[in-house]
């Protein structure tokens, strides 16, 4: 979007020039001579008083900045003792997708802290320097072996403007064997996390990522399933270098605890981070996944949980003593999971195993604000994995990358008691529209469906549904897996196509000059 601008030659002489601008100054003191004298026009202000004048701007930010973690891996790789005994990825395998949607002036993504790597996501507006239709532009990667930033510059805050990044692991042999995906995450200067335990068996590891160009330090606090704040047994602070990536072990830091929530905060630059926990039951692996900073507090929330579970365990967190109320959401309504008593200032967990057959969700209700996430298990035959699912409260407009050789199956949610119509668009690996689904869901229903039920060439989804009443995402499997002695399931939440916006309000003030 460049514009280019030529000077002309320099064809006059230097009194040619003193005469011109002798010329241009006579003209412009002579129109300010006239206009001295004539009375402009008299506008009125009513009462308005000058002391209290205020101008009022709405602002957004011109760039986004997302990190996107590298693929599941091991806390400890080294080569110790017996071959058979040895700690091992097996035939680990990953891809990532990116996509941007709306008001969009660039996307790209790069290796973090090397953006002379840089992919460009393209489409079929990327390379129209002037139009200003909404973009879709796409990017693909058959491997996530290292974390990626991924940087989208806006040409507006217009709604349906926004980006979603996805990347999904998966391996049918090793330590850890099952399925792994992360959507790529915002950067912010506090992020909360609530977490499995640290007890024997189960690796936690805090991946803190700087993908600005200053250090910054992050302050870390943890708050287990009793009151008080847990006194870490390592550093609570962390210096994070510009462009780095640290890792915490939250294990070591608090160890033998039930369930953690986590909580940190950058005392400079906005930073992103996942935790990956990788579990073991002896020498045989018990699931992997990542766990996304937590959605903010809010008084009603959901939980998608889709098809393929067993078990839940839900995790809470309050401020206050309240109580839960826990429903079902089936394909035709809801039923009572009951109601849980919530202490304030620690971590609450409710196991629920007894899950309806036609339950997709979990719809969870209080009078006062509350965080969750929950953990997903899918078991047979002995083997386990889990997906780590963050409780959301309902949005609007919204979209998902789905990453490659995983196979997704798609969770929408109607959170209202009104039924709802909308339209789920797909796109292919180019940005071109693909084809769309029409939706019906009734009130306080769910629905599964499959993208190559749209569409065989769908790399991404949106929906410009303007309710606030949707929440929908993806669990993803993998053939290899399935096919294997293991079982595979992870989740990945649809992304707000909404450009974060805030009101300055600037005032006169006549005691600043005196």
């Amino acid at each position: 979007m460049s514009k280019h601008f030529e000077s002309g030659s320099s064809k006059h002489s230097k009194v040619t020039k003193v005469a011109a601008t002798t010329v241009s100054a006579c003209v412009v003191a002579g129109a300010l001579l006239v206009m001295a004298f004539i009375p402009g026009r008299q506008l009125s202000f009513g009462n308005a008083n000058p002391a209290n004048a205020s101008v009022v701007q709405e602002v957004s930010p011109k760039v986004m900045d997302q990190y996107c973690p590298a693929q599941m891996g091991l806390a400890d790789t080294g080569t110790y003792g017996d071959r058979e005994f040895q700690a091992s990825v097996g035939d680990l395998a990953s891809s990532a997708r990116y996509a941007a949607f709306g008001s969009i002036f660039h996307a790209q993504v790069s290796p973090l802290g090397d953006d002379s790597k840089s992919t460009v996501l393209q489409g079929p507006q990327s390379d129209d320097a002037d139009s200003t239709a909404d973009s879709v532009v796409v990017a693909s990667s058959d491997s996530a072996e290292a974390p990626q930033v991924f940087e989208t510059r806006l040409l507006g805050a217009s709604a349906g403007t926004g980006a979603s990044g996805s990347m999904a692991s998966w391996a049918s042999n090793g330590d850890i064997a099952g399925v792994a995906a992360s959507t790529c995450i915002n950067t912010q200067l506090n992020q909360s996390f609530l977490i499995s335990g640290t007890k024997e068996g189960t690796t936690q590891q805090l991946l803190i990522a700087n993908p600005t160009d200053k250090s910054t330090t992050v302050q870390l606090s943890m708050t287990g399933t009793e009151p008080g704040q847990i006194v870490m047994a390592t550093q609570s602070s962390v210096v994070v270098g510009a462009g780095e990536q640290r890792t915490v072990d939250l294990a070591a830091a608090a160890p033998n605890q039930d369930a953690l929530r986590v909580n940190l905060v950058s005392q400079g630059s906005p930073v992103a981070s996942v935790i990956r926990t990788v579990s073991m039951k002896g020498l045989d692996p018990d699931g992997n996944d990542f766990t996304l900073p937590l959605n903010p507090a809010s008084t009603t929330q959901i939980v998608n949980m889709g098809d393929s579970r067993n078990a839940m365990t839900l995790r809470a967190y309050v401020s206050q003593a309240a109580s839960l109320n826990l429903s079902w959401i089936t394909q035709s309504g809801v039923k009572s999971a009951g109601k849980r008593a919530m202490k304030a200032n620690e971590v609450n967990v409710v196991e629920l195993k007894d899950i309806p057959d036609d339950a997709l969700a979990l719809l969870v209700e209080s009078d006062v604000d509350f965080q969750a996430a929950a953990g997903i298990d899918a078991s047979d035959d002995g083997s386990r994995d889990f997906a780590f699912v963050n409780a959301a409260s309902p949005y609007a407009q919204s979209a998902l990358a789905l990453p490659a050789e995983v196979q997704a199956h798609v969770s929408m949610v109607n959170a209202s008691s009104k039924s709802i119509e909308l339209s789920l668009t797909a796109y292919d690996e180019h940005g071109e529209p693909a084809g769309t689904r029409d939706i019906h869901l009734e009130g306080d229903s769910a629905v599964m469906l499959s993208p190559t039920d749209i569409s065989k060439n769908a790399v991404a989804l949106s929906t410009d549904y303007q309710g606030s009443d949707l929440v929908w995402g993806a669990f993803l499997t993998n053939d290899k897996v399935s096919s294997s002695d293991h079982e595979g399931l992870a989740y990945v939440g649809a992304e707000r196509l909404e450009v974060a916006k805030q009101t300055v309000r600037a005032m006169h003030d006549a005691t600043i000059m005196r």
